[in-house]
């Protein structure tokens, strides 16, 4: 894919809405679904895995992006989504122009005295809780929901048709929960979680519908 820097500034207004029309080609939720990471890549929690883009952590600055490289020429998009701040890099050889955008990225964001606010580091998982997470679908219609360790909160995240929907969950027993009061027309709803003989985790029923719980990925031995 050839690109120039001007094309690619456009990129980045886009993913970050501030591209006139940009909600007319690609919603805001679904734009903010492709950014956020799925799959974090290490226990530092410096990269994470998104749809197509992946975001960098240095300390509390976080930036999505991706990097490209063929026949001598390097490249490199970091971005703020939420401050609208990019940088993009392109050279003529190999080197390392991830580390050069995100430098650039977090100059201009410094300048304008826009830095990230400071990160309340969230409290651990419980251990009761732990066996619930992951994420889980819906075999015979491929709907999709997570459960999650948010703001200190047990939370169902659903994906809905406009974005996700994030509620919480309320403990009744060993292995039923009830959504919450703010999870909408929804709330009340029982979740019951279903394990297999060794007492693993393996599906939830919500709302008179089955989930299966997906395998956590992990990566190949050596």
């Amino acid at each position: 894919l050839y690109s120039s820097v001007a094309d690619l500034a456009r990129w980045i207004a886009f993913q970050t809405g501030r591209l006139p029309g940009s909600d007319e080609v690609l919603s805001a939720s679904s734009r903010a679904e492709m950014q956020r990471p799925v799959v974090i890549a290490d226990d530092g929690w410096t990269e994470g895995q998104g749809l197509g883009w992946y975001t960098t952590r240095r300390g509390d600055t976080m930036l999505a992006g991706h990097d490209g490289e063929l026949n001598g020429f390097s490249t490199s998009i970091r971005f703020d989504p939420r401050r609208g701040v990019g940088a993009i890099v392109l050279l003529n050889g190999i080197g390392s122009p991830g580390d050069l955008a995100f430098d650039l990225a977090e100059a201009v964001l410094d300048e304008r005295g826009d830095a990230s606010p400071a990160r309340r580091r969230p409290s651990p998982v419980p251990d009761a809780l732990a066996p619930f997470l992951g994420a889980y679908v819906m075999p015979e219609f491929g709907d999709r929901a997570s459960v999650e360790w948010r703001d200190d909160r047990l939370v169902i995240v659903v994906a809905g048709d406009l974005g996700e929907e994030c509620r919480d969950l309320e403990p009744l027993g060993p292995g039923s929960f009830a959504v919450g009061r703010d999870g909408g027309r929804g709330a009340g709803e029982h979740v019951l979680f279903e394990r297999d003989g060794n007492g693993r985790v393996t599906g939830m029923e919500m709302g008179g519908y089955s989930y299966v719980r997906l395998r956590p990925a992990r990566p190949p031995r050596a």
